[in-house]
């Protein structure tokens, strides 16, 4: 085996034992249940965010909510979070988010 293979070998095998390489995903919902304003204290300022629920959610998931709906867009270590929220009486309330590879389509 050339020196040059054993060397690229050695290097990412280190990359590999030391964690280099991307995060790990975030579970389903981490986000959650929780204020726009913990959201944000947590994730920083948004990078886009738009009206209405991310991607294609079933209609008995959308019928459960009657408030208005917004969805924020943090883009974090090579993955955009998409959390949703909805307007209520106490304010603006994450009903879900989503973590996926940057440049993911729905």
């Amino acid at each position: 085996m050339p020196i040059r293979t054993l060397q690229l070998l050695v290097i990412l095998l280190v990359a590999t034992l030391t964690g280099c390489g991307p995060p790990p995903r975030l579970p389903e919902n981490t986000y959650a249940n929780k204020t726009e304003a913990a959201v944000r204290s947590l994730l920083g300022k948004p990078d886009r965010e738009f009206a209405g629920h991310f991607g294609a959610p079933p209609p008995d998931f959308t019928e459960k909510f009657s408030g208005e709906i917004k969805t924020l867009v943090f883009k974090k270590a090579g993955y955009e979070h998409y959390v949703t929220f909805e307007k209520r009486s106490t304010g603006w309330i994450s009903i879900c988010s989503q973590s996926v590879p940057e440049g993911s389509v729905f």
